[in-house]
């Protein structure tokens, strides 16, 4: 009857650990598919970082291009302006010579 009792004692306790190792296998898989998910996550985000960083270089590229750009327009702005003052000065001279010949002639 010793003997009885004891392989009903082991064998509750082997259910019990049966049921533990079940319980514990099921976590692990369920801990090991939020892994996968968690790494195709981390992919489509450094996916997502190179993509953003390139992009942010081109921008970077277009900025320097409409900088430079700007630039040039501007020093051309500049000579226009420094033309446009000489012909104003010289308009003012003819100005005031055909003032001059107007009182000559008159």
């Amino acid at each position: 009857m010793a003997d009885n009792k004891t392989s009903q004692k082991e064998e509750k306790i082997t259910k019990i650990f049966q049921k533990i190792f079940q319980d514990v296998r099921g976590e692990l898989t369920t801990i090991k598919q939020e892994k996968t998910d968690i790494e195709g996550n981390l992919d489509k985000i450094k996916t997502d970082l190179k993509n953003i960083q390139l992009k942010e270089l081109e921008l970077h590229d277009l900025i320097t291009e409409f900088a430079n750009k700007e630039s040039h327009l501007n020093a051309k702005r500049l000579g226009v302006e420094k033309k446009l003052d000489t012909i104003n000065v010289k308009i003012e001279k003819l100005s005031k010579i055909q003032k001059d010949l107007s009182e000559v002639w008159a």
